[in-house]
């Protein structure tokens, strides 16, 4: 994702070692699905779309017998979603970009040819998250220091951990939910 690098993260938490770097990598990969899920939002640019029904997916390529990828503003390294298709609707990051295809990095589609109406519209995240991400990175870190406990008792040693994230921290991706209802 896009949204916040690992040196954002480390400068944001005031954390100056490399001891963690790969923990925190590891967390930002699978921090979009969490926070898409959460707040029920791809948060996507209404202004960078394409609509056609002249897409045909296989292996990491999209192809556009209109050729108007590169007309509508797709680039390399941008994260978009796809939606309306029979099985590759989600979230993307191109790799390469060219008026007739784009190719997409560490993912595969699965083949297919539709004559229905596709959108690909571009991800964009707001810089607010950067924040969110890092204050949720940094109770995931807490935790793994053994920072996580609630409460604690001597006689006949009792303790309790925290297993929620905190709402103070959740609260700031309160902004950006979408309410669903089910």
């Amino acid at each position: 994702m896009a949204f916040v690098t690992t040196t954002e993260v480390k400068s944001l938490l005031q954390i100056s070692v490399t001891t963690w770097d790969s923990y925190i990598t590891s967390i930002l990969l699978i921090m979009p699905d969490w926070i898409i899920d959460y707040c029920n939002n791809h948060f996507l640019n209404s202004e960078l779309y394409y609509t056609a029904n002249t897409l045909t997916f296989a292996s990491q390529t999209i192809t556009d017998s209109a050729s108007g990828f590169v007309t509508a503003g797709f680039i390399a390294n941008m994260e978009i979603y796809i939606e309306g298709s029979d099985n590759n609707d989600g979230h993307y990051i191109i790799n390469t970009a060219a008026a007739g295809s784009l190719a997409v990095k560490n993912k595969t589609f699965t083949a297919e040819s539709l004559s229905k109406v596709i959108t690909i519209c571009q991800v964009r995240y707001p810089d607010g998250l950067k924040l969110a991400v890092a204050s949720i990175i940094g109770y995931l870190l807490s935790i793994g220091k053994g920072q996580n406990v609630a409460s604690e008792s001597t006689g006949d040693y009792s303790v309790s951990y925290l297993t929620d994230m905190p709402e103070h921290i959740v609260k700031q991706l309160k902004p950006y939910r979408i309410v669903k209802f089910v």
